[in-house]
């Protein structure tokens, strides 16, 4: 009998994971930025391998992964998103304006049997001068009916 499903096959392949969300700044729409996004991936790319995508809306810079191959796992967005936010500071504060962030919201899913979604809450803690992320795991395999 021939394998119908994908995860039948034999082989170990990592999962691609979808990732959208947003990082919060102040003045973004008071200083116009949006000439400027390809360089921003630049920065972001060179930080990742991960080419996002990129929209800049208000105060709001939106990234987004559409994983054609390359595996972004949680783990290693956890270790990359405060060097991210970092860079992108450094680089829209070059012109004499400073840009601080404010905080950010991102989703991850798993696309695999019985893969998670993941939920993040990033959030500047000005007296600890740190980027404070809270993390959930929703694992929908794992929630049970009720009888």
């Amino acid at each position: 009998m021939s394998k119908k499903y994908y995860f039948d096959l034999p082989y170990t392949k990592k999962y691609e994971t979808i990732w959208y969300g947003y990082l919060e700044f102040d003045k973004i729409k008071d200083y116009d930025i949006s000439d400027n996004i390809s360089l921003l991936n630049e920065v972001i790319t060179e930080i990742t391998d991960i080419s996002f995508y990129i929209n800049i809306e208000d105060n709001k810079i939106y990234l987004s992964v559409d994983n054609d191959g390359n595996y972004y796992s949680s783990n290693r967005f956890e270790n990359d998103i405060r060097n991210i936010i970092t860079h992108i500071e450094q680089y829209l504060s070059k012109n004499e304006v400073v840009f601080n962030f404010i905080n950010g919201e991102f989703t991850a899913i798993e696309y695999k049997p019985d893969g998670n979604q993941y939920k993040y809450k990033l959030t500047n803690n000005l007296t600890e001068h740190k980027i404070d992320i809270k993390k959930r795991v929703l694992n929908w395999s794992i929630i049970k009916p009720k009888n």
